[in-house]
């Protein structure tokens, strides 16, 4: 089983993530996790390059990673995770079907 977690550091989502924890510790075989975090693209700002936007993105994304990150590590539980650009709804959906998600 392929499992698309998208968190965004909020307490809806450190619950959603506490239940699938809660749900595997009842099988026996772990599935394949992925935290994912969108980050809606910022407008142009002049004098920002894109490397700079880049690591905005990703400091921006890991620290809404971070609570979530934390209850799988606990829970001993491997996982990968991501950081994508765009509009949120639109780009978790496209991920998920892009990449097999169940």
């Amino acid at each position: 089983m392929k499992i698309l977690v998208a968190v965004d550091g909020s307490k809806s989502a450190l619950k959603a993530v506490q239940t699938l924890i809660d749900h595997c510790e009842r099988h026996k075989r772990q599935p394949q996790i992925e935290l994912l975090t969108v980050h809606l693209p910022v407008p142009k700002i002049a004098h920002t390059n894109k490397a700079q936007l880049e690591r905005y993105y990703q400091e921006e994304g890991e620290a809404m990673l971070a609570p979530a990150r934390k209850k799988l590590d606990a829970a001993g539980m491997a996982y990968q995770t991501r950081v994508l650009v765009g509009p949120i709804a639109e780009t978790i959906v496209k991920h998920a079907k892009a990449n097999g998600f169940d």
